[in-house]
């Protein structure tokens, strides 16, 4: 039985004869007991107080080696405070030290790898980019996001500005690299029952750029690293539209056109009439996932309007969350039988998925993660 313990560490020194304190009693822990504490601690922010309790802890966590490949952090804000939970701190929170002014109402709407956090000061308006490892040494952990876009009233008349809230954005790589092209979904600020708009801007802009298009029903975006990289948008009729890069191209040279990937309709799918809440894209194993919230209100259908200046009914009150559904993008090429010249095109399906296959899905506009 002997072997099986480790000897006693050293007797707890008394007091110094100064009065300084002595160290404390866990200071003196065996370093096979402190690795095995830092084994098990697979937050980074709870080893890094664990390193921080005195110079053998220290010593003892580097030795154990970084933790693994951390889970998405949810962030919560509560009266005020903001918060995230940690998972791999069985939930516990963690404090965002992120300077705010003090009576402002934050909005959040999206995130990106590396701890950056996208929001809005005040609901509406000063949209911004921050990140929680904010170096105070360093300028680059906070950028200003446009308030407004540019647009054309006639095609003879000079640009102007409009005010616009930003729904969702990501971005094609980390804002502190050069090159980086953010892309959103936007609402006009006086018209924010409208349709939305796609929009792409660089960072550091201090507007949108004008936008010759017109307004779309997408709900989701998600940037697409393959090949040389995409923004993807998924509309509410589970289309994708695809905007290959370079999204801004030099001077000179022609603007690469958005792709439009049309998919066969999947039915219900045991969805049991239950209303579609939202839809999210994610990557996941090298493909694209779907994933559908729904509802617990079964579907009805409006009866005919009367009259065209009849306005329409107003929306159902949104409806708690019943289930998730899960799909995956399928491409099939297809000859065509009429086709004299034997052309192929590609057909886009959203298959359903049976279970996740061991992994975890977490879902949100523009940030969604497996």
């Amino acid at each position: 039985m002997a072997d099986e313990f480790p000897p006693p560490g050293p007797p707890h020194p008394a007091p110094m004869a100064d009065g300084g304190e002595p160290p404390p009693p866990w200071a003196d822990l065996p370093i096979h007991i402190v690795r095995g504490i830092a084994s098990r601690l697979l937050c980074k922010i709870d080893r890094r107080f664990g390193e921080g309790v005195c110079r053998s802890w220290r010593e003892a966590f580097l030795q154990v080696g970084p933790p693994p490949l951390p889970l998405p952090l949810l962030v919560v804000a509560n009266a005020g405070e903001h918060a995230f939970h940690c998972v791999p701190s069985n939930w516990r929170t963690h404090p965002i030290p992120i300077p705010m002014p003090r009576f402002a109402h934050h909005r959040y709407f999206g995130s990106y790898d590396g701890g950056w956090l996208f929001l809005s000061i005040s609901q509406s308006s000063r949209h911004g980019l921050h990140n929680i490892n904010k170096n105070v040494n360093s300028k680059h952990f906070r950028f200003s996001l446009p308030d407004q876009r540019l647009y054309q009233i006639r095609p003879t008349t000079a640009e102007a500005d409009k005010f616009i809230v930003i729904v969702a954005a990501t971005l094609s790589c980390q804002p502190t690299e050069p090159g980086c092209v953010a892309a959103g979904i936007i609402d006009l600020h006086s018209f924010p029952d409208h349709p939305r708009y796609i929009a792409f801007w660089k960072i550091g802009d201090k507007s949108i750029p004008a936008m010759n298009q017109e307004p779309e029903v997408v709900e989701d975006l998600l940037y697409s690293g393959h090949g040389a990289g995409a923004f993807l948008f998924l509309t509410n009729g589970e289309h994708i539209r695809e905007f290959p890069q370079p999204i801004f191209p030099p001077p000179g040279t022609a603007k690469r056109v958005r792709n439009e990937l049309y998919f066969k309709p999947r039915g219900d799918d045991g969805g049991g009439g239950r209303p579609v809440l939202a839809r999210y894209l994610v990557e996941s194993r090298d493909e694209l996932l779907m994933v559908v919230r729904l509802g617990t209100r079964k579907s009805c259908t409006a009866g005919p309007r009367r009259g065209r200046s009849q306005s329409p009914p107003p929306p159902p009150p949104p409806t708690p969350t019943s289930a998730f559904q899960v799909f995956q993008r399928e491409d099939q090429k297809v000859k065509s039988i009429n086709d004299i010249d034997g052309v192929i095109r590609v057909e886009h399906s959203w298959i359903k998925l049976a279970d996740l296959g061991g992994r975890m899905l977490f879902v949100g506009r523009g940030c969604s993660r497996s």
